[in-house]
């Protein structure tokens, strides 16, 4: 499963190398935020995450409500946004009912995967 996680990750920048990155600060602020929790947890340190799932999700819920960028062409952004709320909605409700650790690190992880899925949709190509 770990190398699994390290081929998709080096798929995921691979593909970022050569793609240019679309402008939208409310993506920009979740990823932020989601490098100190999801990444953090994922790796199996959870505080970050127990400390900021709250935020985590308030600041997709702000992405979800923001305008999408003209230049997003793909048709599944706004039900992956969707998708992505749903995600971190289950991860703060996992952490504040005191959820297993081994609970949280899969929760981070999916929805670890579910933001790099929409990451590739907001990047256009040279």
């Amino acid at each position: 499963m770990k190398s699994l996680y390290i081929l998709i990750t080096t798929l995921l920048f691979t593909l970022a190398a050569h793609a240019q990155k679309i402008e939208w600060k409310e993506m920009d602020t979740f990823h932020d935020l989601s490098n100190k929790t999801l990444h953090t947890a994922i790796a199996g340190d959870l505080q970050p995450l127990k400390q900021n799932s709250e935020q985590l999700l308030t600041d997709a819920l702000q992405w979800q409500k923001s305008t999408i960028p003209t230049e997003i062409t793909s048709p599944k952004i706004k039900t992956d946004l969707d998708e992505l709320v749903k995600e971190c909605t289950e991860t703060n409700a996992a952490v504040k009912a005191g959820k297993p650790d081994k609970d949280l690190q899969q929760l981070a992880d999916k929805t670890h995967k579910t933001f790099h899925v929409m990451l590739a949709e907001c990047t256009t190509k040279h």
